[in-house]
């Protein structure tokens, strides 16, 4: 949402330099259960209701179809709303990529055509797996991720979300960049409250591209190592030898 409106939100932890055109892909929720949490999200970011409408939504549910992208006719449906976007936000990956759900080395083949996809033009994905209430359901998640560039471990323990970065592949990360928040359900919807502080929910105005010091070449700022994609080495080197054996490919 802050980045759909170029807005700052929690204290400047999000700090957009401009609007970006944002695509949500939603397999699960009907349009009102999504428009009435984006509302609870807006009133605790200080944005205005307005601003959910800044996101483009596909929704399996509205449209009464599925919406899949590990098949030819699905991908053809998504491909210009897919052009369109710069992030992509896919909930969930079990609904968008059912082959997924498969253990065999195949439940890869659509993923990674997505991200690749999404890395030659330029695109930003998010993808949520849910992996169970117990998080116990993987579904061979270690080759799900191989080729991302993060992952972000979500836990929720009471009120309070917990997140860990199980993989960060090109990205700066220290423990100052991490702020633990609860997240509680009001009258006036939803607020974010860092833990031992008071809840942050005060309007900030939006962030014209280069008017602030800060963001200026924000880009060349991001420090992302020079090295070799081992992941995608990896995947290719078991594509072109598929008799070789685990302990052969590991060596």
């Amino acid at each position: 949402l802050c980045f759909a409106n170029g807005h700052k939100a929690l204290d400047g932890r999000v700090c957009p330099s401009r609007k970006y055109s944002v695509l949500l892909i939603d397999g699960e929720m009907p349009p009102s259960s999504l428009k009435e949490r984006a509302r609870s999200i807006t009133t605790g970011l200080g944005l205005s209701e307005e601003a959910a409408e800044e996101i483009m939504v596909r929704s399996s549910v509205a449209e009464k179809k599925d919406l899949w992208l590990d098949t030819d006719t699905g991908w053809s449906d998504l491909l210009p709303d897919l052009e369109n976007a710069e992030i992509i936000i896919i909930d969930s990956m079990f609904k968008i990529f059912p082959s997924s759900m498969s253990n065999e080395l195949s439940n890869t083949t659509a993923l990674n055509k997505f991200y690749d996809w999404c890395r030659k033009h330029e695109k930003t994905g998010i993808i949520f797996d849910h992996r169970g209430k117990k998080g116990d359901t993987a579904f061979g998640t270690i080759g799900k991720e191989m080729t991302v560039d993060a992952v972000l471990l979500l836990k929720k323990k009471n009120d309070k979300i917990e997140a860990t970065a199980t993989k960060n592949r090109n990205f700066e990360s220290s423990p100052n960049c991490w702020v633990e928040y609860r997240m509680k359900m009001e009258s006036g919807g939803m607020t974010f409250q860092p833990t031992d502080k008071a809840a942050i929910a005060s309007p900030a105005s939006a962030l014209p591209p280069g008017e602030d010091e800060g963001m200026k070449n924000s880009d060349d700022n991001i420090s992302a190592p020079n090295k070799p994609d081992t992941d995608q080495a990896i995947i290719n080197y078991i594509a072109e030898h598929p008799n070789k054996a685990q302990g052969d490919i590991v060596k």
